[in-house]
């Protein structure tokens, strides 16, 4: 626990090394996952996670987190590659989630989220662990949130028949505000025509598959 702004914060970190023996190696096909069926391959994970958080606004919780992560693996068969990056390597993860009220009216609530990952590598079909050189590209997204509070444990409410529930809730996000495209995975495409008849070594296309754009949702928290 940390004080600041005469208010207590909790600050979490954590440092980790992870020594990976016998390792099943895969591959991204798309969204699906081809694993070799074999322990082929060794490696090892380290990195860093920070996370705080606690009021930075007065009687609202927010939070920031950070990871910064490195994961590789050598397979057995290619040791003179040395170590590659593994499909889930991402070297930076970052998060914010901060919350205010309305002056004079707390029921009021606005809630802010900001999240950032830097992309994972990816490689074409059937190709060699040498060839897993590609990244996709940086996730990026901001959400925004607004809530009212219809009912309050402990507290009468404006509107009668609420006073039978606990608490009531109400809110309005939007996700993905700024409707940034992130791309979750890459579809590929092979080009063959009649001047260049052999498939295996014709050109590949990297189309990218998209998340959800921007996207509205209405909830309602009720507690008995």
């Amino acid at each position: 626990m940390i004080e600041m702004w005469g208010r207590d914060f909790r600050l979490v970190t954590e440092l980790y090394y992870k020594d990976l023996q016998h390792l099943v190696s895969y591959q991204m096909d798309n969204v699906r996952l081809r694993y070799s069926a074999q322990n082929d391959a060794s490696g090892y994970a380290t990195g860093i996670d920070f996370r705080i958080h606690g009021q930075f606004v007065k009687g609202v919780e927010s939070w920031f987190s950070l990871s910064v992560m490195t994961i590789r693996e050598k397979f057995d068969a290619f040791p003179e590659l040395g170590y590659l990056p593994r499909p889930t390597d991402q070297l930076v993860n970052a998060s914010i989630f901060f919350q205010d009220h309305l002056p004079g009216d707390d029921s009021w609530k606005v809630s802010v989220t900001t999240m950032f990952g830097t992309g994972q590598p990816f490689q074409p079909p059937r190709a060699l662990p040498s060839e897993n050189i590609f990244r996709i590209s940086n996730y990026r997204r901001v959400d925004i949130g607004i809530s009212k509070e219809l009912k309050r444990p402990n507290k009468e409410a404006s509107w009668a028949f609420l006073n039978t529930f606990k608490s009531a809730t109400v809110g309005l996000d939007v996700f993905n505000l700024l409707g940034i495209r992130n791309s979750i995975s890459y579809l590929w495409i092979r080009e063959v025509n009649s001047s260049n008849p052999d498939a295996s070594t014709a050109r590949q296309y990297a189309v990218p598959n998209f998340l959800t754009n921007r996207l509205l949702n209405l909830r309602v928290q009720i507690q008995l």
